[in-house]
Formats: structure tokens, sequence, C-alpha cells
């Protein structure tokens, strides 16, 4: 049987405490890459009914699976941040755009018709490569 000294669970107790202390340091990189907050401008309009101008965002900015009714933040091709929520292809839309939503774009609208935005209506379907993240929580 073996029997712990003073000194071994010293010893013990400090690599305990350095493993802790590099998963936390591990855990803060992490969510300093994944996660990033942004607040939206509390004057003006917000092109989607479920944030309020003003409203601080949580963006995912690697999110796996994008979904409809996923609401994300995206930019156009000058480099324009813009906020819109994930919608099905209208029926209505150019068989071109019908290809290229087959091809993995996304079409991302504003669902808020009382504040004018620029959206794929515009734009046409949104490349992945332009979605800046998706928003999973606002405050």
């Amino acid at each position: 049987m073996t029997v712990l000294t003073s000194s071994s669970f010293r010893r013990f107790l400090l690599r305990a405490r350095i493993f802790v202390y590099l998963f936390a340091a591990a855990a803060v990189v992490y969510l300093a890459w994944r996660f990033d907050t942004v607040t939206l401008p509390e004057e003006g309009c917000s092109p989607v009914r479920s944030l309020q101008p003003g409203a601080r965002l949580f963006v995912d900015l690697h999110p796996g699976v994008i979904v409809d009714g996923d609401r994300l933040l995206f930019s156009d091709e000058n480099g324009e941040l813009l906020l819109g929520v994930v919608a099905p292809l209208p029926e209505s839309a150019p068989p071109e755009f019908a290809e290229r939503a087959a091809a993995g774009e996304l079409w991302i609208v504003a669902d808020d018709p009382t504040c004018p935005a620029r959206d794929s209506r515009a734009l046409g379907p949104i490349p992945l490569d332009r979605v800046a993240g998706r928003v999973f929580l606002a405050l």
C-alpha cells in the first residue's frame, strides 16, 4: 500500500494546479477564436425583426451547420457587414439563382419590411465564404 507523504501531496497539488491553469488558458484562447460580440447601432432600425437596435449580439465565427431561420452576419462584395436571416430560395428566383443555391450558396433576407436593407434580393445568393458568423444570442 502506497502512503502519500506531505511533500508528494504538495507535488500532486502543484501539478493539478498547473493543469487547471493550462486548461483555463486553452479555453480562453478557444473562446476568443470561436466567438465575438457585435453591438447594433442604437439609431436607425434592425433588418431582422427579432433583433432590436442597440442589441449586443454574440456571434459564432465558425458555425458548423447553417439552416433556414439562422440570423447571420455576412458581407457584400465591398466588404460591408450586413445582417439577415437565412430563408428558402423563393420560387420566383431566376434559374441561375437556383443553381447557385444548389451549389451551397445561401439566400439571406431582411425580414423586417420597415427597415431598408441590402440582402439576397439585391445581391443574389451569398457564398459561404462571405458569412462572417451566426448570431446565437442577443441581449
